[in-house]
């Protein structure tokens, strides 16, 4: 398997660079949503709180980061 995809990532090098933005999405966009958080929970002013849940509700949000998370997540066979 990872021959095959090594080959596909030489013949094809713009999949490489797919999967890199794609990995560094994940990586970036959770713990800044993390860090909103905790930085609207931690003001005494509600409007950040609802902006960050205004945020996390829009179904935009939701549905890009669930095909994210849904197709590039390492999956282990049983």
């Amino acid at each position: 398997m990872q021959e095959t995809v090594a080959q596909l990532m030489v013949q094809f090098p713009w999949i490489a660079t797919i999967f890199m933005v794609i990995g560094v999405i994940r990586v970036v966009v959770k713990p800044l949503m993390e860090l909103a958080k905790s930085v609207a929970a931690s003001t005494a002013s509600a409007k950040d709180d609802a902006a960050v849940a205004s945020l996390e509700s829009n179904k935009i949000y939701k549905t890009v980061l669930f095909v994210i998370d849904w197709i590039f997540s390492l999956k282990s066979v049983k």
